[in-house]
């Protein structure tokens, strides 16, 4: 069991830190860029001229908590995060008024809605296990 929780732990911070990277990415290019005409409509809260710069601040947050979690420091930053991340998946696609443009989109928000699931049961184990806590 101590394995699994290890190997979940250690998935959850691969997963976060790419999507954070992910996410850091997207908005560095547009504040880069000076792109205006970015809209996300699955992250409704962050809408308008101060997008770009939550993408950039949340994808540094998300890097910071992943790496930290892999060291074995402050691993309830993951979990927090994690909520975070999973919370916001699945209302910005699932729950809020946002239109897939075919089923090929809806399967992939669907994935990584899961993947976010898994990770967010991962970053659980690492602060539950005792053995993830000694790593």
């Amino acid at each position: 069991m101590r394995i699994i929780g290890l190997i979940l732990l250690y998935f959850s911070c691969i997963f976060h830190f790419l999507l954070s990277a992910l996410v850091f990415g997207i908005g560095a290019v547009g504040l880069l860029t000076s792109a205006s005409n970015l809209k996300m409509r699955m992250l409704p809260w962050i809408q308008g001229e101060n997008q770009l710069v939550w993408l950039v601040v949340l994808g540094l947050a998300g890097m910071i908590s992943a790496a930290l979690a892999a060291l074995g420091k402050l691993r309830i930053l993951l979990v927090l995060w994690s909520l975070i991340a999973l919370v916001a998946m699945v209302y910005g696609y699932f729950i809020a008024p946002y239109t897939f443009t075919g089923a090929a989109e809806a399967k992939g928000a669907a994935w990584l809605s899961f993947g976010a699931l898994g990770a967010f049961f991962g970053a659980l184990m690492g602060i539950a296990s005792p053995r993830a806590r000694r790593a």
